[in-house]
């Protein structure tokens, strides 16, 4: 390999690390921008753009084979990292309802012993009028727990989640 060559690949890889670190921080951009977390998404969007306009302009003047691999794999890892840096990082709460047979009533305690705070209601629904309906608050952390809960408990209970933009007081 020729001195051509492995600049070349050191070239390629500096490339695909600045991709990835771009990608990581649009992922975490578009998280603010949905959340309306203004300032975050302002310096978050400020340091991507940074990182883009470096690097861009230097494959788009210096292409060679490496280099495009490079920036076409940083683009995919980037988008997968930061989803998985999102999720590790994010202590937002999900509300989550669950809808089950009041033959199933014993799920609340299944959830509230598991240390959850819980709301029941009785809805009616299409066919029935005897349905309950459980509200969770609960942090994204502690959701698998939950599901584990739910699946053992009422594995045919059909379960809503939404992101909660705010949430004051109460058990998460």
């Amino acid at each position: 390999m020729g001195d051509i060559t492995v600049s070349a690949i050191i070239s390629g890889l500096v490339v695909l690390i600045s991709r990835i670190i771009d990608r990581v921080g649009v992922t975490i951009e578009l998280n603010y921008l949905s959340k309306g977390k203004k300032i975050a998404l302002f310096v978050s969007a400020f340091l991507e753009t940074i990182v883009w306009c470096i690097f861009s302009s230097y494959v788009l003047k210096n292409a060679n084979i490496y280099e495009i691999v490079g920036y076409i794999l940083g683009y995919s890892i980037g988008n997968t990292l930061g989803i998985y840096l999102l999720d590790w990082l994010s202590n937002d709460v999900l509300s989550v309802r669950i809808y089950i047979p009041k033959e199933k009533a014993s799920l609340m305690k299944n959830i509230t012993d598991a240390s959850y705070g819980a709301t029941l209601l009785k809805v009616g629904g299409r066919d029935k009028d005897d349905n309950l309906m459980i509200i969770v608050n609960t942090s994204k952390k502690k959701f698998n727990k939950l599901t584990k809960i739910i699946k053992t408990n009422a594995p045919s209970a059909f379960v809503a989640v939404y992101d909660t933009k705010t949430s004051i007081n109460g058990t998460i």
